[in-house]
């Protein structure tokens, strides 16, 4: 394309607009989201987006006018709001930050799609064109509304740069900042603003829905280029204008491309080429590191072989040896080749004949190589040894169980050591060592089916007598010995009856699901019903899961400890999550499932503790909500999936405060007691302290009180009161006399 083509392409006045504008909320958007990204709020932006759309629709409804000026006002509060309800959410309540911007994007775009439908549906204001909001229309951006943007974007820019090194504290260790005497809660609020105004002002050119992609893209992509926190806001204001730029550039070649969804392409693109072409964390510099490491083992390999064949001579750089040998020695890789690398190194040389030897530089460097993986293998064998808890018997057990002849609980499964095949005596233990140290294991007569039942108690721990011994069997690592009973088969020294031994296992939390397998003992009807039952039984527990579920959401590392996999179950979890979503596309939206899956979890877990009425109460919160929703939307007539989510906000608002443990009323009320409580045994000790002395008439008159202890004069009032109907003091002749209660109350305060 030549220049004059060029100019020509750039002399169009909506492009030039459209790019400008795009470019600013870039730079914009992209400074703020490094700080978002930073303090781990990078869906900040997402819930603020979403809870703008309300309050375009509450302006309309007010003012009744389409004024750009006035619609982004309604949306800066309402943004503003849905960001103060996040904070709050999570600082006054157990629900964790992702779940309360869920919920609060789900809910207030659902209240947004409310008001937009009812405004949709007025015979006055039939489609009022306030839905471009949701994806932004570029096109109808004027150069007046460039000049808001640029303003409102370079006033956000300038209070960051003005604040710098507090909000670069208040990112990295607000902690710290807080021992400094930095205002951490009000320095917070400001950003947050700061974030409200970047996100209001980029909603006509992107939109509610994609506005979030420009606080996340440009910090994600300039975070993978830097360490440093102000070349990485340089980098991220610069990509955030090149995809506003591009998008636009890009969206004005086709003449059906949305400006909107094009930025929002342009942005994905630059993260994805700084994810694979950034020097240090990018995919191919990790595919470089690990080449050259791989490179590099193989080599000292190959020189750790040349150098213990050379040390078998008298003259080991005069020693050739052949590359067969070397390459029978190699574990994999081209032996040649690094043969060839460690000689153009001066680590070894060609003595003609496929003959090699290693140099006195290469000695040396295997040497060097030897002793520190030497003094590598000895600190951490030391910070093993030394840690806490460890004394010395139980370090030379470790060592001894680490040895090729030590013993290796749980390794046997027919009476047999894997490794070395040594018999095992009927505790379970190596015959020969001394004492029989370990853990004892249980074990199972050889009855009918008794091999193939212990087989699948392998995976526990769980070993079996060799045939014809008997004896007591012990749970794996547990103190004392699981009661024998009568084996299936009539075999003394068994565990008990199958269903003891599952009950015992499952209160050891180590029962695994049964395999459907059915027995081939049992010929004709009975064999099929027999079956069936085992069949439907496994079915009951394999259908839910609620036991791994629940120890793989708990404890993961226990969980991976007993033989569960916990990346399968949260990937399992996550399936189902998918197929749950998808299926609800169609009745409430892929924006608004959100709420119908964070909100009634969230609001049960404010009022239990307990996982079965967690998920009990979240079921029915949720039916609920939705069967609400629904006569909503048709009483009012307005989007059924927009209702929907505004009940579920309104079942959590409702749980949010009224909660009886840890509702917000509940907490004020425990406040306000503990107040009065530490007030009365203020009291006690300052009456207890001048009742008795010359100052009493000065100290302990009631209309004086609230001086001496600092109060307010309502406050003292409520506290006197209190204190008489507790009868802690009483009132005579002007002054506060302590009661026998009192004294005491004041004595327990002192001595506490």
């Amino acid at each position: 394309m030549s220049w004059d083509a060029v100019a020509a392409f750039w002399s169009d006045y909506t492009l030039r607009t459209v790019a400008a504008g795009a470019a600013v909320i870039g730079a914009t958007a992209g400074v703020l989201g490094v700080f978002a990204q930073l303090r781990r709020q990078s869906l900040l932006g997402d819930a603020v987006s979403h809870a703008a759309l309300p309050g375009i629709a509450l302006v309309f409804l007010l003012t009744g006018s389409k004024a750009p000026a006035a619609l982004v006002a309604g949306a800066a509060a309402t943004g503003w709001l849905g960001a103060l309800c996040v904070t709050g959410i999570v600082r006054s309540s157990r629900v964790p930050a992702d779940s309360a911007l869920g919920l609060v994007l789900s809910v207030f775009f659902g209240a947004g799609l409310m008001l937009l439908t009812w405004i949709q549906r007025r015979p006055d204001a039939s489609q009022a064109g306030l839905d471009r909001f949701l994806f932004g229309q570029a096109a109808t951006l004027l150069a007046a509304d460039v000049a808001t943007m640029a303003v409102l974007g370079g006033g956000a820019v300038l209070v960051l740069v003005l604040l710098w090194k507090e909000f670069k504290l208040l990112s990295f260790d607000p902690a710290y900042a807080a021992l400094l005497g930095l205002p951490v809660r009000r320095l917070d609020i400001l950003l947050t603003g700061l974030m409200v105004a970047a996100v209001v002002a980029g909603l006509q050119a992107v939109g509610v829905v994609l506005m979030s992609a420009m606080l996340v893209a440009p910090a994600a992509a300039a975070r993978q280029w830097t360490d440093r926190l102000a070349p990485m806001a340089a980098l991220a204001a610069v990509f955030g204008a090149a995809a506003g730029a591009g998008g636009a550039v890009a969206s004005s070649l086709s003449a059906r491309t949305p400006t909107g969804p094009a930025i929002v392409l342009a942005a994905t693109v630059l993260v994805l080429v700084s994810l694979v072409l950034a020097p240090r964390r990018g995919l191919l510099a990790g595919v470089w590191r690990r080449w050259r490491r791989r490179r590099d083992l193989r080599l000292h390999a190959v020189l750790l072989d040349l150098h213990a064949l050379a040390g078998q001579h008298g003259e080991p750089t005069a020693a050739p040896h052949a590359a067969a040998v070397l390459r029978a020695m190699a574990a994999g890789g081209s032996v040649r080749r690094s043969l060839r690398e460690l000689e153009g190194r001066g680590w070894a040389a060609a003595a003609g004949g496929d003959q090699w030897t290693i140099t006195a530089a290469g000695r040396a460097e295997a040497g060097r190589f030897l002793a520190a993986r030497s003094a590598a293998g000895s600190a951490g064998r030391t910070r093993r040894d030394d840690a806490p808890g460890r004394d010395p018997a139980h370090r030379r057990r470790d060592r001894r169980r680490l040895r090729p002849g030590g013993h290796v609980p749980g390794a046997a499964a027919h009476g047999h050591d894997e490794r070395r095949h040594q018999p095992l005596d009927p505790a379970g233990h190596r015959r020969g060592l001394p004492g029989g140290r370990g853990p004892r294991l249980a074990v199972a007569g050889p009855g009918r089916g008794g091999h193939r039942r212990a087989d699948r108690r392998a995976g526990r721990g769980a070993a079996p007598h060799p045939p014809g011994q008997g004896g007591r069997g012990h749970r794996a690592g547990l103190p004392g010995a699981v009661q024998p009973g009568r084996d299936p088969a009539g075999a003394t020294g068994g565990l008990g009856p199958p269903r003891h031994r599952r009950r015992a296992a499952g209160r050891a939390g180590l029962r695994p699901l049964r395999p459907l397998r059915p027995r081939r003992d049992r010929p004709g009807p009975a064999r099929a019903v027999a079956g069936g039952r085992r069949a439907a039984a496994g079915r009951r527990r394999a259908g839910l899961f609620f036991k791994e579920l629940k120890l793989a959401t708990f404890d993961a590392g226990l969980a991976a400890t007993l033989g569960f996999s916990p990346a399968l179950i949260h990937y399992g979890l996550m399936s189902l999550v998918s197929v749950t979503a998808v299926a609800s596309f169609d009745a409430v939206g892929l924006v608004l499932v959100v709420a119908l899956m964070v909100g009634p979890p969230a609001a049960a877990h404010l009022l239990t503790d307990r996982l079965p009425r967690l998920l009990g109460l979240a079921a029915l919160m949720g039916a609920a909500s939705a069967i609400g929703g629904y006569w909503l939307a048709r009483w009012l007539d307005v989007s059924i999936a927009g209702a929907m989510a505004a009940t579920v906000g309104a079942v959590f608002l409702a749980a949010l405060l009224l909660a009886p443990q840890r509702g917000l009323v509940a907490a004020a009320r425990r406040r306000a007691a503990q107040r009065l409580e530490f007030a009365l045994a203020m009291l006690a000790i300052h009456l207890s302290q001048h009742e008795c002395g010359p100052e009493a008439a000065d100290e302990c008159r009631p209309d004086r009180i609230h001086l001496h202890l600092h109060w307010e004069t309502g406050f003292a009032e409520r506290v006197l009161r209190a204190a008489e109907q507790r009868r802690l003091l009483r009132r005579e002749g002007g002054l506060v006399r302590l009661e026998e209660a009192g004294r005491a109350l004041a004595r327990g305060a002192l001595t506490r």
